[in-house]
């Protein structure tokens, strides 16, 4: 169970991060993600191990001490998982900028001019 104090701070980086308020960060394993705070940091990850699924997140102060660190599993914590899931879930859609794609995109295909590029490699993958 999420104490009262962290489900505070979840609770306003849901927010914040649905508000593109949230400078949400990729850390070096491949589904984390994090932010920076003035006294602190917070990251939030999502996985698969052994077919079970798995979200957890970590508060570090400023000196990168771990405060907490909590992981649930889908199955066996169902509520808990959702509710931390809704941020990682926030936290991705903020670093990817899907909503700023999208947008961008329609904005291009509404103007007269052709597009897309005619340079081979262009794709970053």
């Amino acid at each position: 169970m999420i104490e009262k104090k962290y489900r505070d701070l979840i609770d306003k980086l849901i927010q914040k991060s649905l508000m593109k308020k949230v400078s949400w960060n990729k850390s070096s394993r491949e589904t984390e993600y994090y932010v920076h705070f003035k006294k602190g940091s917070f990251t939030v990850d999502n996985w698969v191990n052994d077919s079970s699924v798995y979200v957890d997140f970590t508060l570090r102060n400023a000196n990168g001490i771990e405060i907490v660190s909590q992981t649930f599993e889908k199955e066996s914590n169902p509520e808990e998982f959702n509710y931390l899931f809704k941020l990682y879930k926030a936290a991705e859609e903020s670093y990817i900028k899907v909503d700023e794609t999208i947008s961008s995109i329609i904005n291009e295909l509404d103007e007269e001019d052709t597009v897309g590029k005619d340079e081979e490699d262009v794709l970053p993958f």
